[in-house]
């Protein structure tokens, strides 16, 4: 049955490559195709034949029992999915020496299990991907006309489980420890609401705030007059025995520069500039680092800053 909208390939049994296109009848879909040149001399045909029954035939009902999930027919992609599956497996097989379909075992297909399970990256949903459709390959080539004589796959019968790779543990976005219980977790999501609707306008207020004395930062230009009021307000810092505001910023204390440069009128790039390799902020943080919020800044610490060469006159223009 063609489903392809408008003029497309079609291909014969004894093609080089088989073009899926007529089974696809979304236009915007890719247009994939089978490429037999690609698949070892001695298992081309035999795979020929399993193919040519799964795109014409049904899965036969004895093989769906116990698998419930699993389709009855694939679509166009589907198909290209599994049939390229199929011709890894030919390849492991030739490395293996295998001269056919019918010289595999049970223990041929455990050995190739294993080597799947083996792969750098492998995983139990790829894994499952992958025996699945070699039981396709045994099933529709039991029912061709001209059969191989592959053997059913061990896992058919047994499940695919002891056949995957290892469970692996909870990755980055799993907990790994036991769930709060609910007796617990409710009052705390009730609080954490009340937290939410009874400082809701407080939190308003301060997000404007922090838009207001950013924007006042940045369109702050550096001046003489902006430099005099920072040592001025350094002054009064160590004059009132005053704390140096800071924010918690990766781990450390640093220099609320933006907060301080609003505070004063000054740019912020003016606490931060560099003079001689030395920059203020890097004293102010070095003067605050690990004192807690409120922690007061020592005498000596904030005459290191107001020390420093940039608040000594020389003013870097910005």
């Amino acid at each position: 049955m063609i489903l392809a909208p408008g003029p497309v390939p079609i291909s014969i049994y004894g093609d080089d490559v088989w073009s899926l296109a007529p089974l696809i009848a979304n236009p915007s879909a890719s247009r994939v195709g089978v490429d037999w040149s690609k698949f070892p001399d001695a298992f081309r045909e035999e795979m020929r034949m399993a193919a040519w029954m799964m795109i014409n035939t049904a899965l036969p009902a004895s093989v769906l029992v116990g698998h419930p999930a699993w389709h009855s027919r694939l679509g166009p992609h589907g198909i290209y999915d599994t049939v390229r599956r199929w011709q890894r497996f030919a390849h492991w097989l030739t490395a293996q020496g295998t001269s056919g379909l019918g010289a595999c075992t049970a223990e041929t297909f455990t050995a190739y299990a294993a080597h799947l399970a083996r792969r750098p990256g492998a995983t139990r949903n790829d894994g499952t991907k992958e025996l699945v459709a070699l039981n396709r390959l045994w099933a529709f080539d039991a029912a061709s006309a001209h059969p191989a004589g592959l053997v059913k796959p061990p896992w058919h019968r047994y499940g695919v489980d002891d056949y995957l790779p290892a469970t692996p543990g909870p990755g980055p976005g799993e907990n790994s420890r036991e769930p709060i219980a609910p007796v617990t977790m409710g009052p705390l999501l009730i609080w954490a609401l009340r937290v939410v609707d009874d400082f809701a306008d407080d939190i308003v207020s301060a997000q404007a705030e922090m838009q207001r004395l950013t924007e006042q930062a940045e369109q702050t230009v550096g001046t003489w007059e902006s430099m005099r009021r920072l040592r001025s307000y350094l002054d009064q810092l160590v004059e009132r025995r005053a704390p140096v505001p800071t924010r918690w910023h990766k781990g450390e204390h640093q220099i609320s520069m933006t907060y301080m440069a609003a505070l004063v009128g000054c740019s912020p790039k003016q606490i931060n500039s560099q003079s001689h390799g030395r920059a203020p902020s890097a004293a102010l943080s070095a003067s605050t680092r690990g004192l807690p919020p409120g922690k007061q800044a020592t005498r000596h610490q904030i005459r290191a800053v107001r020390s420093s060469p940039c608040l000594r006159g020389r003013f870097v223009s910005l």
